[in-house]
């Protein structure tokens, strides 16, 4: 249970009055995610002006917020602004008894057997992504995971194309001529 793992106060990222840790989530926030890791621990606050933003990192405390206690946690308005728009309101955004409508919905799709037998295909595909990528080179991280996404979840024989280069998606007519 969660409040048997947290027995103190939650540490807060030190930051600038006001903004708190505004600047520094705009400048870098893989940065600022890794200094909160190691100042705070498993669990920490950071502020972004008049907001607060939890951070967790352990896999347990993950696993307590996203499964064991979801009905107690909410997604922030504003990753809900951002994201809506992209999946409207699928599994990402969706919230407490809708969510687990949404994922009792998809869940037969991923079946334990077939996630297992595709983790040498993600393995795979991962590297080869990853090779791709020149030393110092500055690539948008967020497309490429979402093209390895897309990649794995359209499966092993249209991950294999993926791997030779061929197109995933085409035009209706590209993919009634396959």
């Amino acid at each position: 249970m969660v409040t048997s793992m947290i027995s103190s106060p939650i540490p807060t990222a030190p930051g600038l009055p006001l903004v708190g840790n505004a600047l520094a989530y705009r400048r870098n926030r893989l940065a600022l995610w890794m200094q909160v890791r190691e100042t705070c621990g498993d669990i920490g606050l950071v502020r972004l002006g008049s907001r607060s933003l939890l951070l967790v990192s352990s896999p347990e405390l993950i696993h307590a917020v996203l499964v064991e206690q979801a009905d107690h946690f909410e997604k922030s308005p504003l990753f809900r602004r951002v994201m809506e728009p992209i999946p409207g309101n699928g599994l990402v955004t969706s919230e407490n008894a809708f969510h687990k409508q949404q994922r009792k919905r998809i869940a037969p799709a991923f079946p334990h057997r077939q996630l297992t037998s595709l983790v040498p295909l993600m393995a795979q595909a991962t590297e080869h992504l990853q090779s791709q990528w020149q030393d110092g080179e500055v690539i948008d991280l967020a497309q490429q995971l979402m093209q390895l996404t897309l990649a794995i979840s359209l499966g092993r024989e249209r991950l294999k194309s993926a791997l030779n280069g061929e197109r995933i998606i085409g035009t209706r007519a590209e993919r009634k001529s396959r």
